[in-house]
């Protein structure tokens, strides 16, 4: 079986590699060493990186030197980009005849005001930056020095030093090398100890989310590269910057962009961060309202304008939440229910339901009654759309029973990441499932979610959704938010 790529005439003879199931990590030692692997099949084709499986269906792979070096077969230019990224745009992506290799799609990087033809010669290299490593190319004969790590703007540094402590607080996380758990403690570290980057801010919030409490305790592999200071929401006022885009006092915030995975997050008193990563501060919110949105919240919208684009509307569309007493669900009940939405709360805990209907739910169903019946490919049709934040045989339910036409925006899987349905309710109903991604999202879709909170969210309804506590909480408060002993959002004052 081969892929879609594979089988279009303009891609030439040579098929481009399917993205690889291991990631770059299983390959980085020996394409820094200029010795990179290529992986032969049985069947006569060759893979570079290694896949999972070859797209005759064999695993078993025989690994074989090659030149770090190919030929560029097709290009185009990238103007906008996420994370680090950003610093390099423009940049060329191209499809890269490598030697003794298949081809492949790779970033290119060159030097200013160098221009990359079809048929360059190219060499492989390791591309370092803040947010992680990627796999890139560039010409054969281009310094590799001046385009391993990320640039940098020589633009001065602006600052308010009278608000720049020598030492400051953070919640540092730690592993020892070769160990499988971590140390949890507060530390005084420096602004020397911060990673590189364009805006120093001074954080005064943070948020607590499902996400940020498994970090804290382990249960889930969130964080990949140690030490860590976690959290992947911050709000904040700029102190120190090189970006033209912000200046000291200006009030900024963050969610996801890797924060608490590859990226030192918001439970700090101070973070260093990348231009690109940073959103201005919504007006009509303080710091504090600002977490009590957090990630959840936004992410709550992001899922709620979902379900606006698919043409869902007020007054008649009946909209289902499940998870509705959490950070996601809770909000998206409000929402949903201040535009003119009937919202059907789906909650494990009966008594919440005055909770749920205080915030505007309709109706509030339990989990049994949601999967009344059994794991059904179909069933009746209850509602036009959903909110599924639990995923798993939650969401296989929520979709049995979406009406014709229907849409479920899917962004979390506290329930599991199976998905045990069938094609049924997708070709027979034509119901949409829509994934709902919060860490990635373009600045502009970010504006236009934070722009919609501050027209629709109640700010009363907001602070009775949630609390914020100390930073000196953080730790049991994230073992109380696992065990399912808060509800809403928490918020949390850093400094």
């Amino acid at each position: 079986m081969t892929t879609g790529l594979q089988r279009l005439a303009l891609f030439g003879p040579r098929p481009v590699q399917p993205l690889p199931a291991p990631g770059l990590a299983v390959h980085e030692a020996t394409l820094r060493r200029g010795e990179p692997q290529v992986f032969a099949c049985a069947c006569g084709l060759r893979h570079f990186p290694q896949p999972a499986r070859c797209s005759c269906g064999l695993r078993n792979f025989a690994p074989q030197t090659m030149p770090a070096k190919g030929k560029l077969y097709a290009a185009t230019v990238i103007h906008a980009a996420p994370g680090a990224l950003a610093r390099r745009a423009p940049y060329v992506v191209g499809l890269v005849d490598l030697e003794d290799g298949p081809r492949v799609l790779l970033p290119i990087f060159a030097p200013e005001g160098h221009v990359v033809l079809p048929d360059a010669a190219l060499r492989l290299f390791i591309a370092d930056h803040t947010d992680g490593s990627i796999l890139a190319a560039c010409p054969a004969d281009a310094p590799l020095a001046a385009l391993r790590h990320e640039p940098r703007k020589h633009l001065p540094m602006t600052s308010q030093t009278a608000r720049r402590p020598d030492r400051f607080r953070a919640l540092m996380v730690r592993r020892a090398e070769g160990a499988k758990t971590y140390a949890v403690g507060f530390e005084d570290i420096g602004l020397t100890d911060l990673p590189d980057g364009d805006v120093l801010v001074r954080i005064t919030h943070s948020g607590l989310n499902y996400k940020d409490a498994l970090a804290l305790t382990g249960r889930a592999p969130i964080i990949r590269s140690f030490p860590m200071v976690p959290g992947i929401d911050l709000v904040g006022v700029v102190t120190d910057s090189r970006s033209p885009k912000f200046s000291p006092g200006d009030g900024v915030l963050v969610n996801g962009w890797g924060l608490s995975e590859t990226r030192w997050g918001g439970y700090a008193e101070f973070q260093s961060l990348p231009e690109s990563m940073l959103t201005p501060c919504p007006k009509g919110f303080t710091a504090e309202e600002t977490m009590l949105v957090g990630t959840a919240g936004y992410t709550a919208m992001l899922c709620v304008q979902s379900l606006q684009y698919h043409g869902l509307k007020p007054g008649s569309d009946a909209v289902l939440v499940t998870g509705a007493t959490g950070g996601v669900g809770s909000v998206a009940v409000a929402l949903l229910a201040r535009m003119g939405f009937p919202v059907i709360a789906v909650t494990g805990r009966e008594s919440e339901s005055g909770f749920l209907k205080s915030l505007g739910a309709t109706d509030v169903i339990s989990r049994a009654e949601l999967s009344e019946g059994g794991a059904k490919a179909l069933s009746r049709e209850r509602w036009a759309g959903a909110v599924d934040v639990v995923g798993g045989a939650t969401l296989a339910q929520a979709l049995a029973q979406t009406r014709y036409d229907g849409v479920v925006a899917c962004c979390g899987m506290a329930g599991g990441g199976d998905l045990p349905s069938t094609v049924y309710p997708f070709i027979l109903r034509g119901v949409t499932l829509r994934g709902v991604d919060s860490v990635m999202v373009p600045q502009a879709r970010r504006a236009r979610a934070w722009d919609a909170l501050d027209q629709h969210l109640d700010r009363d309804l907001l602070h009775s959704l949630g609390q914020c506590h100390d930073f000196s909480d953080l730790p049991a408060l994230a073992e109380r938010l696992l065990s399912g002993e808060l509800k809403g959002r928490t918020a949390v004052r850093i400094g």
